[in-house]
């Protein structure tokens, strides 16, 4: 490392985050390739080792990874990679250090994270701590949408810019080449030049951004398991901006966002006890009927609001009530009595609905007894999840569930002709199981 970037302390910088913590702009967080799902994911490197020249057995990790970026970059198309990168991050459903940034990023530690990740872990972690994108923060995709001046509600608004892309969204490069447009990156020279925070930077993976990384500006905050070569260019951008550095086993990513959370989880877990499910009951307003209860994650609202409209097409005799589970109630017995009064439970399953803790360490049991028991009829809805880790993964706590659409087909998927075509459908089935059980 640089002689004149200066070794830091964990301490030294959870005590920069809270004294800067609300000052406008605030520090940036960096989030590199080696803090994502794809470094060290034992699918991605048994996959690709056969097409190695190196011996996987021998390399380090980091070492694994650099390869990987080769044989990807070689030998394999766009699909062929695509495939691929599914098969790595389909089944990735939840890691504790994505909850643990979100609830910093949720506590304003961060004004904003550049993540060089293609994985949508972090946007699901978010819907944990009850962020939604556009309200709550501006999610920025390179190639999806490049024109920040009216993406962003201005420069110092919350953001995740994602600037490899998205897998979900098509448009990502998974070896670290920009697709940022003009706008877009005169957008990121500015984000960069912040004081700043690099967690997970890998040189290999992460190498175009590094480029673009001005040599003046903010102090840079670097934390690693491993130094940067010294002929890497970032190695000189650290000494120019006077850098300090973590390095070591505190500087991975995971046992690194562990012990801050630690050190600042008590301003974070103020607002974790409001982190509830959302779920929803509706009903006929006669008396004798049963409900039909409706379990979601907010991130998934829209969807909730079509399925409501073909509801309310098929119960217009009648007046529709509905019963929204308070933040404030005891909540986890209150589900448990809606339950009782449900004939037919609707699950909306997407990825962020499976990341929650509370929905599935709390609630979806509730919902499996209840089905298994034979009290409810239960009715998943596959909005976005990856249909091969849906049908495969027997961990999953609605696989063996027959499911309202193919989980090859999520309805994310679909046209609005199709989706509408698939909550008349669902509609249809909660009033003839409502009916049948009056």
């Amino acid at each position: 490392m640089s002689q004149r970037a200066v070794q830091t302390s964990i301490e030294e910088i959870a005590e920069m985050l809270s004294a800067k913590r609300y000052q406008k702009p605030g520090i940036v967080l960096l989030l590199g390739s080696r803090a994502g799902a794809l470094f060290g994911n034992e699918y991605l490197y048994e996959t690709l080792q056969k097409f190695s020249l190196s011996n996987f057995h021998e390399l380090s990790n980091d070492g694994k990874f650099k390869d990987c970026s080769d044989v990807l970059s070689k030998y394999f198309s766009e699909s062929e990679k695509r495939d691929i990168l599914v098969g790595a991050l389909g089944p990735l459903r939840y890691r504790e250090e994505d909850r643990q940034l979100a609830g910093l990023v949720k506590a304003e530690f961060f004004t904003g994270v550049l993540s060089t990740n293609i994985d949508t872990l972090l946007e699901d972690a978010y819907s944990f701590w009850g962020m939604q994108a556009v309200y709550d923060y501006q999610l920025l995709i390179a190639g999806k949408n490049d024109e920040p001046e009216t993406a962003l509600a201005g420069v110092n608004a919350c953001y995740l810019a994602k600037v490899f892309g998205d897998l979900d969204s098509l448009c990502y490069d998974e070896t670290g080449k920009m697709q940022a447009a003009p706008a877009l990156q005169a957008w990121l020279q500015t984000q960069l030049s912040r004081e700043m925070l690099i967690l997970g930077y890998d040189p290999v993976w992460d190498s175009s951004l590094g480029k673009i990384i001005p040599q003046t500006g903010g102090v840079l905050w670097y934390v690693n398991e491993a130094a940067l070569p010294e002929e890497n260019r970032l190695a000189a951008v650290l000494e120019q901006r006077q850098g300090k550095y973590l390095l070591g086993t505190l500087g991975g990513s995971s046992n690194f966002l562990q012990a801050l959370y630690e050190l600042l989880g008590d301003e974070v877990r103020l607002g974790e006890g409001a982190m509830l499910p959302s779920t929803e009951r509706v009903h006929p307003a006669a008396q004798g009927k049963r409900t039909a209860f409706i379990s979601y994650s907010r991130q998934d609202k829209k969807y909730l609001e079509r399925l409501r409209v073909h509801l309310k097409g098929y119960l217009h005799d009648e007046v529709l009530n509905e019963t929204k589970i308070r933040p404030d109630s005891a909540w986890q017995h209150e589900i448990e009595r809606e339950l009782t009064q449900a004939g037919v439970v609707v699950v909306l399953v997407s990825s962020s609905y499976l990341a929650s803790y509370d929905i599935h360490n709390y609630e979806l049991p509730f919902i499996q007894q209840a089905a298994e028991s034979g009290q409810v009829k239960l009715l998943p809805i596959i909005l976005d999840v990856s249909p091969q880790s849906f049908a495969q993964d027997h961990r999953e706590p609605l696989y063996q569930y027959q499911t309202v659409n193919s989980v090859s087909v999520p309805l994310k998927w679909m046209k609005a002709d199709e989706q509408d075509r698939v909550w008349a459908k669902v509609a249809k089935q909660v009033f003839d199981i409502l009916s049948s059980q009056t």
